[in-house]
């Protein structure tokens, strides 16, 4: 990963927010369906680790690897200051990830900004490389070309939305951030961005406590700490803040038993916080756990 991380120009000091998965088809289509690869795996290793999760996968062709920047630190801002190849790359993963998957949940206001910031520096990007003037000309956008390709068409055909106030509203914007800095746009696109893919933050289906057999929703980012909730439509209660985690233990929840637990040393807590999560494989617990682990180093 590394090796990969130096081709496109990320540096030594951003590696550690980094992470492969492993992906049964394009990534692009994929349901949901991926493994998190830990950092220190063989690559020995991986037969056993997609043959539990991709039953069905009938050749090993059809996997892919794909290099996502997982340990997201709590301000995007942070992140820009830290490694300025790295806040690019989360930028354009969130946004591939917004046009691929979740696209439906975002109003046309937001989707035409978004596919504004998006046009404004791809524009100035490929100024840069013809060492031209950098400054955006409205008039050599395809205005329409950018509208069909950035704005997603489950809101652009929602409603009565004419195309005539689409395009002027979308000319608009384009005049509005045409002057804006690359960093700037970048943050501004994030800040939309974060409330509908909610790219700082993982789900789990997790059990806390050996007990406890009602499933929740254990929610796990630099922003919402340790929380859960019942299912979507109830609040998020907040379990613990990663600072407070001293220590992470897998282990067996039993002697004879195949399932394994999470479990954490939190500050202040005489009792440790016992998470199961609930999965084909112990791997989950696996990848949680490593997921905690670098998030509180990063908050650290």
């Amino acid at each position: 990963m590394r090796v990969v991380l130096q081709s496109i120009g990320v540096a030594a000091v951003a590696h550690a927010h980094f992470a492969l998965r492993l992906i049964p088809g394009p990534p692009q289509c994929t349901a949901g369906d991926y493994v998190w690869l830990h950092p220190c795996l063989l690559i020995s290793s991986l037969r056993n680790i997609y043959s539990a999760f991709f039953p069905s996968t009938s050749c090993e062709q059809d996997l892919n690897f794909e290099l996502r920047l997982r340990f997201v630190p709590q301000s995007a801002y942070e992140l820009l200051l830290t490694e300025s190849n790295a806040f690019l790359y989360l930028n354009e993963q969130v946004f591939e990830d917004f046009l691929g998957h979740v696209a439906w949940k975002v109003n046309l206001e937001a989707a035409l900004e978004l596919a504004a910031l998006k046009v404004c520096r791809d524009y100035v990007e490929k100024k840069a490389k013809s060492c031209l003037d950098h400054k955006v000309d409205i008039n050599a956008i395809d205005i329409d070309s950018s509208i069909q390709k950035f704005v997603p068409k489950t809101v652009l055909y929602c409603g009565n939305n004419k195309p005539s106030a689409v395009r002027r509203q979308f000319t608009q914007l384009l005049k509005k951030y045409a002057s804006l800095p690359a960093t700037e746009s970048v943050l501004r696109s994030l800040s939309i961005l974060v409330d509908i893919v909610k790219f700082d933050v993982e789900i789990f289906k997790a059990s806390l406590g050996v007990g406890w057999s009602s499933p929740v929703d254990l929610l796990v980012g630099p922003e919402v700490g340790l929380s859960y909730r019942i299912n979507e439509r109830c609040e998020v209660s907040r379990l613990a803040e990663l600072r407070s985690v001293l220590e992470i233990v897998l282990r067996k929840m039993e002697q004879n038993s195949e399932k394994t637990i999470v479990q954490l040393k939190i500050s202040g807590s005489a009792q440790p916080m016992v998470i199961c999560c609930l999965s084909v494989s112990n791997i989950c617990c696996t990848y949680c756990s490593c997921l905690i682990n670098i998030l509180c180093s990063i908050v650290h």
